[in-house]
């Protein structure tokens, strides 16, 4: 079997990249061959590449707008676009025809579903891949929507990447949708946080974009709450900082007007968080909604105490008092709460972190979400 990857441009590996590049690696172990499509050169372009994966640009662009600059012009600049975008149709049904593809798997709802119209013109099966509430999450929304319904409709198959994205467009997309949670490379983020609570002062971390539906801002006033009531022995570091937007120069501000130097600490965005989530002892993921949470995984993986907010996809990877606990999601003393009850219950935290550990490795390996995958390949 032989199967094209559609994938969109990223500025950096994020967590719908990362997922990408593991499970088509796993896929050729599995000897499915594979290409990639993708509407530029990127990071993920060059990483597939390396994997020995043929690659293939065609310069087709998304429908996907913020919400917030949607008006007539964004109108007029969508029906320009679809007929800028249909001129690549020849080409992309060519390199589809010329690669033999037996199948199609778009990889997000960011994608341009013009990949899809072409598979559907030309009788190619195609999977889609959810992994955005879009509105929710990213503030963003798909123009030309009923077309792009209709699309997703005739999908051979439908894959979120849990209940809270299957249940949020289940009533949009009006058909089945099958959960795959995301699966990691458990040998890549397994280790052992042997100081886990040991040090002078308790680490917490929080990763990922910085903007505002990550809720950074609530894990600052956090620590600033618990500061307000004496509780001086916690440390925060928000990584993924990069100065650029109106969020992370807030953020920057409200730690300076409030004297938090000392207590909050920001780090530019990188590739590799392992050395700093070894250094940490609560990961803190305090998204509005999280489709899934990758960094979740990441933090459990880690041997970290996760606390997570009640909200998104985060509650069915955070079971209560089992493997992390949650908050009230936008309730920051709620989460200061949180962070306070571990500071009081060290041998009890770190149980629940090792059991954590446990089972996010048992339930989240790259390979039980790839042979996942495949049942649903030879199914269609």
């Amino acid at each position: 079997m032989k199967v094209c990857f559609v994938a969109y441009y990223a500025k950096s590996l994020a967590g719908a990249e990362k997922s990408l590049l593991s499970l088509m690696k796993r896929m050729m172990e599995k000897d499915i061959q594979l290409v990639l499509v993708c509407d530029r050169t990127c990071q993920l372009t060059s990483e597939a590449e390396k994997l020995g994966i043929k690659t293939k640009i065609i310069p087709v662009k998304p429908y996907v707008y913020p919400r917030n600059l949607i008006n007539s012009r964004t109108y007029l600049a969508y029906v320009a676009k679809r007929m800028l975008n249909k001129i690549y149709h020849k080409e992309m049904y060519s390199f589809l025809k010329t690669e033999n593809v037996d199948l199609m798997h778009i990889n997000s709802t960011l994608t341009c579903y013009e990949w899809a119209a072409v598979a559907d013109k030309h009788n190619i099966p195609y999977v889609w891949h959810l992994r955005e509430f879009l509105g929710l999450d990213h503030n963003n929304e798909i123009i030309g929507k009923k077309y792009f319904i209709s699309l997703i409709q005739k999908a051979k198959n439908v894959i979120a990447i849990s209940e809270a994205i299957k249940n949020y467009w289940s009533p949009i997309i009006q058909r089945r949708i099958e959960v795959v949670y995301n699966g990691l490379e458990i040998e890549n983020y397994y280790q052992q946080n042997d100081h886990s609570f040991d040090r002078e002062n308790i680490q917490c971390i929080i990763t990922g974009r910085v903007v505002e539906g990550k809720g950074q801002m609530d894990a600052v006033k956090a620590i600033s709450h618990l500061r307000d009531k004496g509780i001086t022995n916690v440390r925060l570091t928000i990584v993924g900082y990069r100065g650029e937007s109106e969020y992370e120069l807030k953020i920057k501000y409200y730690i300076a007007d409030n004297h938090l130097e000392e207590y909050v600490k920001l780090v530019d965005f990188t590739s590799d968080v392992k050395p700093l989530l070894k250094k940490s002892d609560i990961g803190l993921v305090c998204s509005k909604a999280e489709a899934f949470g990758r960094i979740t995984i990441e933090y459990m993986l880690s041997g970290l105490f996760v606390i997570g907010s009640n909200s998104g996809g985060t509650p069915e990877l955070i079971k209560e008092g089992i493997n992390g606990v949650l908050y009230s999601s936008g309730d920051v003393s709620n989460l200061a709460d949180r962070i306070e009850w571990v500071l009081r219950n060290i041998g009890e935290a770190k149980l629940i972190a090792k059991r954590g550990q446990i089972i996010a490795a048992e339930k989240f390996s790259m390979e039980r979400t790839s042979n996942k995958v495949l049942d649903i390949y030879k199914n269609i």
